[in-house]
């Protein structure tokens, strides 16, 4: 069984609880995700299964869309419900435009500062273990781009964004409030997307409970599919060339873009036109042969 199976992680439920799950309902050990969810969050959570995980740098790599609520007027420790009030005051009242100015402040390519509760390593540690030892760290920002960034309700407020990977909501909303003069903390978030992936597409772990595992199956999205890459059909006589991991020399392709490639009628695997020992061609660079069925 390989392939990719879209959840809808429920709250107050880790990523790792899921894979879990899945390992127990399928009897399979080879089983990953793309982009893990904090437990207060729910929404889409991308699960490799079997060779499938051999996807997950070029799925990890794909931008995310959320809806996360969020309250003025005080900013915790971990920047979201579950933690310690650390600062608060200022102003919670402000006008839907002067929140949408603040947003169009923070649109694009920015810099941010990630959370110190999070599970980036710093000289080998992570980061919340800093922060529960109460050992002080130097936290660098990072560049990060965010694609558009809208208020969709006032009661509670919430914003609706698709961001690059490695954006972290709650910097965002901390931000936020900052830019407004106040303080800011989510309390609430929905990925309602994950690349192509969107929420109306995920299954519950009610429902997997239910299923058979020959059910569960049929739901995989093959892994060419996932990917969601450009075709590209080698010549059927090209192909023990290109899966040993030669050149095909072609015209047309675009210059370091990923495809899927096929030959006979197969599925081969991730393919790049790149500059490779001094001439351009097309490569493959994830053999994925044998292990897509």
């Amino acid at each position: 069984m390989n392939g990719v199976l879209l959840i809808n992680k429920p709250k107050d439920m880790t990523s790792h609880d899921v894979v879990y799950s899945l390992r127990k309902k399928l009897q399979i050990k080879k089983i990953g995700h793309a982009g893990t969810l904090d437990p207060m969050a729910e929404g889409v959570l991308v699960m490799l299964i079997g060779q499938g995980t051999k996807l997950s740098d070029y799925l990890l790599s794909k931008s995310k869309t959320y809806l996360a609520e969020f309250e003025l007027g005080y900013e915790t420790d971990t920047l979201d419900s579950t933690g310690e009030v650390v600062s608060s005051g200022g102003n919670t009242e402000y006008s839907r435009d002067e929140i949408q100015k603040v947003f169009e402040s923070l649109s694009g390519d920015i810099l941010q500062v990630p959370p110190i509760y999070s599970a980036i390593k710093v000289k080998g540690k992570k980061l919340y273990d800093y922060a529960r030892s109460g050992e002080a760290v130097d936290i660098q920002s990072r560049h990060v781009t965010i694609y558009d960034l809208n208020m969709v309700c006032d009661a509670p407020l919430t914003l609706q964004t698709t961001v690059s990977s490695g954006t972290y909501i709650r910097s965002l909303i901390r931000d936020i409030g900052h830019a407004l003069g106040t303080y800011a903390t989510m309390t609430g978030l929905v990925r309602q997307a994950s690349g192509t992936f969107t929420l109306d597409h995920a299954l519950s772990l009610e429902s997997i409970s239910d299923m058979t595992i020959s059910d569960i199956e049929k739901a995989l999205i093959p892994m060419d599919q996932a990917l969601g890459f450009e075709p590209v059909v080698v010549p059927d006589h090209l192909y023990k060339r290109i899966t040993n991991g030669l050149m095909y020399f072609h015209e047309g392709f675009e210059a370091d873009v990923y495809y899927n490639v096929y030959c006979r009628n197969t599925y081969i695997g991730i393919g790049k036109y790149s500059h490779y020992h001094g001439q351009w061609g097309l490569k493959i660079v994830k053999n994925l042969l044998g292990v897509n069925a």
